[in-house]
């Protein structure tokens, strides 16, 4: 659930900043004048209390956008969340973190190819989880891996 959580999140950051500034950048790119890029940062801090535990959260991303005078705009996204877990009285008792990497490549004739790989490592009182998984999508066929290693539920 939590990969599918990250992606969403990717998706959802990647819209919004897509639509805030990298349209407008792209639409005055000249074609004669060779590849555009456009580069973004983004990140953000908060904590979230359970009942007897408190999640603090870390994000940071980058987000570029390079558009070619063949049509094509290629997207990439580079993300990273870092979660750690606080008991009540503030000992340390869990973290985690994710890292991501996302391509998306379209073109004017419609085409759509979109590649994505994340990996993940929870660490917390007597147990260790590394997981990943690779998603493309290429000609509207969808290729998946996952990797669960062991101590994962």
């Amino acid at each position: 659930m939590r990969i599918l959580r990250t992606l969403a999140a990717t998706l959802a950051v990647s819209a919004i900043l897509l639509g805030a500034g990298a349209t407008s950048v792209l639409a005055a790119s000249d074609p004669a004048g060779g590849a555009t890029t456009a580069r973004y940062t983004f990140g953000d801090e908060w904590c979230f209390e359970y009942a007897t535990t408190v999640d603090c959260s870390v994000t940071r991303g980058t987000l570029a956008v390079t558009s070619t005078p063949e049509g094509r705009d290629v997207v990439r996204i580079h993300h990273r969340i870092v979660v750690t877990t606080y008991d009540a009285s503030g000992a340390q008792v869990g973290a985690s973190r994710e890292t991501s990497y996302d391509r998306t490549i379209s073109t004017d004739e419609g085409q759509l190819s979109l590649f994505t790989i994340e990996h993940g490592k929870a660490v917390g009182d007597g147990y260790e989880c590394v997981y990943g998984y690779q998603l493309k999508i290429v000609d509207y066929e969808l290729i998946s891996e996952r990797y669960t290693g062991p101590g994962c539920n």
